[in-house]
């Protein structure tokens, strides 16, 4: 079976949830509320958002959704709901069949009683659309579809009834003669696809995605958009206008610091955006989030010279240096009573690590030597104890961290107590606070940058409501 007809099928049976066709798998409801799709100030007509008097049109946002998710796997499924149900509303107007809503309250009621009979009264049909943030008039329209599409194959295949495979081959087939169309570049700017005639607006596809996705990430995007407004609003004040060339060259730079990342050696740039953000990088360059990083880039810039980022590097020289080279002896240990006959008892640890600490402390032993032989770290083990390199603002987050702090060169600490055990530690090398350099510089810049954006953040005026961009009815 080809591509192109999984995706058919998975349109037909998502026309109606699995709360329709999976009675049997239905669980008593969870006490769960959704993020609320409006909250704040109301925004005037025609937008989605205002913040400080300045409004995200609902144009804009909708565009913005239609970029983001076109070809994600929800946005997919929304889009290709939309058609199918467009194609369905096709035929009945050419077969002249209607279906009114007190068939759709029937087959509504009709499964409701199936559902209290499977979970022996446990739940109904109502709680579990509750539990999916659907309104009853969402079930209905999807149920008046799913008659609609039964009804329809079974006149085409002059049956009775028509068996779910006849219901999804018909839909198939008419949705091959509908001249379907979903490239951008071959469709008006307020469409979303072409089905035969007529369109599926990219309106329609915000209203029908919104449904689909999480409650609290459709609020995540439009606060994304009010927090691009805010950035250009602090921008303009510092008389700071953001061009092509600005978002290029902070583009470019992100792309340099992840690359030099060791963290993310091995990944590509762009299947990290598209991991992290959900979207190509030439769409996220593009998009609310990117345009904030670009203002707030440019707006630290702008508020911070050469002797603020050295005077801000010195308050905060404990993140950057001294650099603490470090190697350390593992003894583990745990008196969890899940670790019962599994692991030695702290008690039995510290007296392991004392005995090691003794050969240490007398000669004996070199700690490289110690280390290879009873460390039971296996990543350092076999490199001598090598562990690690920290500042002491990262060794103020690590367990024995003030101790290690007060090392002296080449010197090594009695067993330190931490979660996995006891550990000893040697201060290899301690090298001095690096000098400035221009890329700490620029994120000592976007730091104060975003600290007062931050602020702004909490004293603007704002608010938004997505409600407006469903369906007529879809809250209720």
């Amino acid at each position: 079976i080809s591509m192109k007809e999984h995706s058919m099928q998975r349109s037909l049976r998502s026309l109606v949830p699995a709360l329709v066709l999976g009675l049997g798998h239905l669980q008593p409801a969870q006490e769960e509320q959704p993020a609320a799709l409006k909250s704040g100030l109301r925004p005037p007509a025609g937008a989605v958002a205002v913040i400080n008097g300045e409004s995200v049109p609902r144009k804009e946002f909708v565009d913005g959704l239609h970029a983001r998710f076109l070809k994600h796997v929800t946005g997919s499924q929304a889009l290709e709901n939309l058609i199918s149900q467009k194609v369905i509303d096709a035929q009945m107007k050419e077969r002249n069949v209607a279906i009114g809503d007190d068939d759709a309250r029937a087959e509504y009621d009709r499964l409701d009683e199936e559902l209290r009979k499977a979970t022996k009264g446990q739940t109904d049909l109502a709680t579990e659309m509750r539990k999916k943030g659907m309104s009853k008039n969402q079930m209905l329209e999807l149920l008046r579809y799913k008659i609609a599409l039964e009804k329809l194959a079974a006149l085409d295949f002059n049956k009775e009834t028509a068996s779910p495979a006849e219901q999804e081959q018909w839909l198939r087939a008419k949705r091959a003669d509908a001249r379907i169309e979903t490239d951008p570049a071959r469709l008006p700017d307020d469409a979303a696809a072409r089905v035969g005639p007529g369109f599926v607006t990219r309106e329609e596809f915000a209203g029908a995605l919104l449904q689909l996705l999480d409650p609290a990430e459709s609020v995540k995007m439009v606060e994304a958009a009010m927090q691009a407004r805010l950035a250009e609003q602090l921008c303009s004040a510092q008389g700071l206008e953001i061009d092509d060339q600005d978002v290029k060259e902070v583009y470019d730079q992100v792309k340099r610091r992840f690359e030099s990342d060791p963290r993310y050696q091995g990944l590509a740039f762009a299947d990290f955006v598209k991991e992290r953000y959900g979207m190509d990088a030439e769409t996220h360059r593009g998009s609310s989030n990117f345009r904030r990083e670009v203002c707030l880039s440019r707006l630290g810039d702008s508020m911070v010279g050469a002797d603020e980022a050295a005077r801000l590097y010195r308050e905060r020289e404990r993140e950057f240096g001294p650099i603490h080279h470090l190697r350390h002896i593992i003894i583990r240990g745990s008196d969890d009573p899940k670790f019962t006959g599994k692991m030695r008892s702290l008690a039995e640890a510290k007296k392991v690590a004392e005995d090691v600490w003794k050969r240490l402390d007398g000669g004996t032993m070199e700690f490289e030597e110690a280390a290879s032989l009873f460390s039971e770290d296996a990543r350092s083990k076999f490199k001598k104890g090598e562990w690690d390199s920290f500042t002491p603002a990262q060794l103020d987050k690590v367990e024995g961290g003030a101790a290690i702090l007060e090392l002296e060169v080449k010197r090594f600490s009695r067993p330190l107590l931490y979660s996995g055990g006891y550990r000893i530690v040697k201060l290899e090398e301690r090298s001095p606070v690096p000098p400035l350099s221009p890329e700490t510089a620029q994120e000592l810049r976007r730091g104060r940058a975003f600290q007062l954006f931050a602020e702004a953040w909490k004293k603007a005026e704002r608010g938004y409501d997505l409600e407006r961009l469903l369906p007529a009815g879809a809250g209720e």
